[in-house]
C-alpha cells in the first residue's frame, strides 16, 4: 500500500513538473516576425481597405459606427506599420509610400475631420488652429512618416504648420499637455503628437523635439503613479493633476 502511494505521488509530481515546464515554455515563447508571404497577405488586405472610397458601406465607415476614432486609427496605425516595414526592409518602400499618401488623403476628408470640429479648408490656412491633439497628433505623425520615406513635398507645408502649431501650444500650456476633446486631456494622444514633433526634428532639423524632452521630465515628476510607477492616462485640465486612470 505504501509503495503504491509513493508511486502515485511520484506520478503526480512528475505530471505537475511537466505542467510547470509547459507553462514556463509558453511564457518564454518569443514573437516570430511574419515571413514574406504573411506580410504580403496583410499588405493586400490593408491596401484594399485604404483604397476603398469613404462610402457608407466601406469597411472603415462601418467601423466608425463603433467609434469615430477607429476611422482615424485605421489609417494612422496602418501608416505606422507601413513605415516600420519600409525601414526594416527598404524593398517595401515603393509599395507602401502611395498607400501612406492615400491614408493621409482619407484622414483629411471631412467625413473624418467633422468629428473633431475641424473646418474643411484648414489645410489652406496660414496657421493651424487649436484643434484636438488627438486628431492633429495622428495626422502630423502620418505626415512625418510620409516625409521620412518620400521625396514628394506635397504635405511638407502642412507638416511644418502643424508641427509649429503643436509646439507653440505645448510651450504655452501650464501642464505640457493638450486637450483631446473639450475639457479632456489624454496622455496617450499627447505622446503621439510629441512623437510627431520628434520626427519633424529628425526630418528637418527643427528644434521642436526640445518639448519632448521637457515633457518626459515633467511626466516623470507629475504623472507617474507612485505605487505602480505606471504612467497615468488622463490629466485634469483645470488642476494639472493626473486622473484616476493609471
Amino acid at each position: 500500500m505504501i509503495r503504491r502511494m509513493k508511486l502515485k505521488y511520484k506520478i503526480l509530481l512528475f505530471l505537475l513538473a511537466g505542467f510547470i515546464v509547459w507553462l514556463i515554455a509558453i511564457q518564454f515563447q518569443t514573437y516570430t516576425y511574419p515571413d514574406k508571404k504573411e506580410l504580403n497577405l496583410r499588405l493586400n488586405y490593408l491596401e484594399r481597405v485604404i483604397k476603398e472610397p469613404l462610402a457608407s458601406n466601406s469597411e472603415v465607415m462601418l467601423l466608425g459606427r463603433e467609434s469615430h476614432e477607429f476611422m482615424l486609427f485605421s489609417y494612422s496605425y496602418s501608416t505606422y506599420a507601413f513605415t516600420n516595414l519600409a525601414i526594416k526592409d527598404s524593398t517595401y518602400k515603393e509599395r507602401v509610400v502611395p498607400t501612406i499618401k492615400e491614408s493621409i488623403i482619407k484622414v483629411l476628408d471631412n467625413k473624418i475631420t467633422s468629428f473633431y470640429n475641424i473646418k474643411e479648408n484648414f489645410t489652406e490656412l496660414d496657421s493651424i488652429p487649436d484643434y484636438s491633439v488627438l486628431y492633429l497628433g495622428h495626422l502630423n505623425l502620418m505626415l512625418g512618416c510620409y516625409r521620412l520615406l518620400s521625396d514628394d513635398a506635397t504635405f511638407d507645408s502642412l507638416n511644418d504648420k502643424t508641427s509649429k502649431s503643436l509646439y507653440l501650444r505645448y510651450r504655452k500650456t501650464s501642464f505640457l499637455n493638450l486637450e483631446s476633446y473639450p475639457s479632456a486631456i489624454w496622455i496617450p494622444d499627447n505622446t503621439v503628437a510629441l512623437a510627431s514633433l520628434a520626427l519633424h526634428a529628425h526630418n528637418t532639423g527643427s528644434e521642436y523635439d526640445s518639448v519632448c524632452r521637457d515633457w518626459v521630465q515633467y511626466a516623470k515628476a507629475h504623472y507617474m503613479d507612485e505605487r505602480t510607477k505606471v504612467l497615468c492616462s488622463t490629466v485634469n485640465p483645470l488642476t494639472g493633476e493626473f486622473g484616476a486612470q493609471c
